[in-house]
């Protein structure tokens, strides 16, 4: 189903959970959006109301059907199963989201079960409930024929709504007791037993208000959309039928999609009207909602973040505003902020880049000694530190940092941890050489990346690219056998690639360069189908496997970020 993705009142509740609030809880998330819906005050995008023919058809093929369910015929039978094959359909990544969906167009039976959302009506869902006897639980129970569709932008306006219309209240334990709040006219009884400690604040809820304003969040998010399937068009044309991409190079490709995506803002809702002093007016509020929701829950922040880092994008493409000039225009968390907000969904993030800044400059010395050709300078680790985090790939300093930690544990669980973290690290180098290649690779890089076979996407960078590069690369592959673990001992292995040598025409600082892509390649092979922790002899060989996994993830940052190495 191309178009936007919108969310059933289930899946909705679910996106409620993630935002840390009190109150998001599964079966009371779905409560309080009923409430607010028949308030008039936050309603769905979208509502389908079925029969009352649809509550038999939900209930086919139990045990036991319902008694007093209305009589299901064949042809509401074949209506229903057609709107929710409609409805049930995936919205799929490579589908261009400029299309309509189902619920947008009112397609085939849509049509005849769609009941328009009027702003600020009131409405009542037990006039959607049908009343049936289940013989099963026997007792009778009220199914919904009603659903609703949420748009993943309303998450801020619901956030709002639950944050303003909450407070929490002590209660005096010399005056009331819990029990004292059951019951009906409990405020009542409790007179002064109670102590307000917090109470909403309605600024977010204004804020959104403010963002809602002429449908302007929803054109971010539709920005965000049309972005992401631009850069899906620039490295895979195959996979969104572009067929005319498929026959450009890839700089054609990316300048052909930044233009398409550039008309796409001039036509999106909220977007395409918009003068750039509402628009940097729109960014600050966002930006104070963002600091607003200082006491959410991480995942909910870094839904804002990523429409702020959108901000800055379409800042670029529609104003021609640099991000420097956008955060100076718009305030100083508008880029820092945002990438600090996504640090958060990571356990002890701050922690662990501060461990990993420390223990990583040990590598730059053994690094630099493989050989001549590529060198780290001072400062070089915090710069591919930097280049993990701009690329939300924080998991591999995590697991560096944390691997560490557990070499400096005395506890009986410390090896287990080591060697565990070993693994991550040695499965990390794959999102590594993925997101290097999506950002500095070329076509021949992308076809090896995308092939998911590992001897192939080890050749990026280094496959087709002459020189000491190409030497390296036939090198290696002719070794890749030595990484092979069905039917090999891995002790046996490693031996092998620490004696290989270099035949008389070839530097030797070719087969230093190869021994680490080896030793990780192996390792990563050996692990992906053992449980490490339970191979005692890994042990000993822990420091030399994990300096062969760090120097490996060096040493292909520094060829993807520099093509004259």
């Amino acid at each position: 189903m191309p178009g936007i993705g919108w969310l059933e009142t289930d899946r909705f509740a679910r996106l409620v959970q993630t935002s840390g609030h009190r109150w998001a809880g599964g079966t009371g998330t779905k409560r309080l959006l009923r409430m607010f819906d028949e308030a008039g005050i936050f309603q769905p995008t979208f509502r389908i109301v079925y029969p009352e023919s649809f509550v038999s058809f939900q209930r086919e093929g139990w045990r036991y059907a319902s008694v007093g369910a209305p009589e299901l015929t064949k042809e509401d039978r074949s209506r229903f199963l057609e709107a929710e094959q409609l409805l049930t359909e995936g919205l799929r990544h490579y589908d261009d989201p400029q299309a309509s969906s189902p619920l947008e167009s009112g397609d085939g039976v849509l049509r005849d079960f769609l009941v328009p959302v009027v702003p600020g009506e009131r409405v009542e869902w037990l006039d959607w409930e049908v009343e049936v006897y289940d013989p099963v639980s026997e007792r009778t129970v009220r199914p919904s024929r009603a659903f609703a569709y949420y748009a993943p932008w309303q998450f801020y306006r619901f956030w709002a709504l639950l944050h303003a219309y909450t407070f929490v209240a002590l209660l005096d334990p010399r005056i009331a007791e819990p029990d004292d709040v059951s019951g009906v006219d409990w405020e009542g009884r409790l007179g002064d037993g109670v102590s307000v400690l917090d109470r909403g604040s309605g600024r977010p809820l204004a804020l959104a208000r403010e963002l809602d304003e002429d449908r302007w969040v929803e054109g971010i998010h539709r920005t965000r959309e049309a972005f992401s399937w631009c850069r899906l068009r620039i490295h895979r044309p195959h996979e969104v039928g572009w067929v005319a991409g498929t026959t450009m190079d890839l700089e054609e490709r990316a300048a052909t999609s930044t233009t398409e995506f550039r008309d796409r803002c001039d036509h999106l809702p909220g977007i395409r009207d918009l003068d750039e002093d509402t628009f940097l007016s729109r960014c600050r509020a966002l930006l104070e909602f963002w600091c607003e929701t200082e006491n959410a829950a991480p995942a909910f922040r870094h839904r804002v973040a990523q429409d702020l880092g959108t901000c800055q994008v379409l800042a670029y493409h529609k104003f021609d505003r640099e991000p420097e000039v956008f955060e100076e225009l718009v305030g100083p968390l508008a880029r820092q902020g945002h990438r600090r907000v996504r640090h958060a969904l990571r356990p002890d993030w701050g922690t662990s880049r501060d461990e990993a800044e420390s223990d990583l400059r040990h590598y730059v010395e053994s690094f630099n000694a493989l050989g001549s050709r590529l060198r780290l300078e001072q400062g070089d680790h915090l710069l591919f530190l930097d280049y993990l985090d701009s690329s939300e790939l924080y998991s591999w300093q995590l697991e560096f940092a944390q691997a560490h930690r557990a070499f400096r544990s005395s506890t009986d669980l410390s090896l287990t941890r080591q060697l565990l973290h070993l693994r991550s690290l040695a499965a990390n180098i794959q999102p590594l050489l993925q997101q290097l290649v999506t950002d500095f690779g070329e076509d021949r890089d992308h076809v090896s990346i995308a092939s998911w076979d590992t001897r192939r996407s080890y050749g990026v960078f280094l496959s087709q690219h002459g020189g000491w590069r190409e030497t390296l690369w036939q090198f290696v592959a002719e070794s890749w056998h030595l990484t092979q673990t069905v039917g090999t001992q891995f002790e046996d292995q490693l031996l092998a690639i620490r004696e290989i040598r270099a035949s008389t025409d070839m530097s030797s600082e070719i087969v230093s360069a190869a021994r680490p892509l080896l030793r990780s390649a192996l390792l990563r092979n050996y692990t992906s189908h053992r449980d490490p922790s339970r191979e005692d002899w890994i042990g000993p060989r822990w420091g030399e496997l994990l300096h062969a996994v760090v120097q490996t993830s060096l040493f292909y940052w520094r060829v993807g970020t520099d093509p004259t190495a």
